[in-house]
């Protein structure tokens, strides 16, 4: 049995809509925005992507991959 669902709607079953870590955090109206709140590093925002990514990983077995190339 196939079906979709986006990254977005992946993100928010895995508990990250609205979640804040520090000054990072995702956008309360769409899954997919990171937001720095004030003060967040590149550093910091990369940990928290690959926080996000490693949960969805874990519950649903699917690799999320990045848009934006970081460099």
């Amino acid at each position: 049995m196939a079906f979709k669902l986006s990254a977005g709607q992946l993100i928010e079953l895995a508990g990250y809509k609205g979640k804040q870590e520090g000054a990072v955090a995702t956008y309360d109206k769409h899954a997919l925005v990171i937001i720095n709140t004030g003060g967040a590093s590149g550093s910091d925002i990369r940990a928290f992507a690959q926080s996000i990514q490693k949960k969805v990983l874990e519950l649903f077995a699917v690799s999320l991959e990045p848009e934006v190339i970081i460099l």
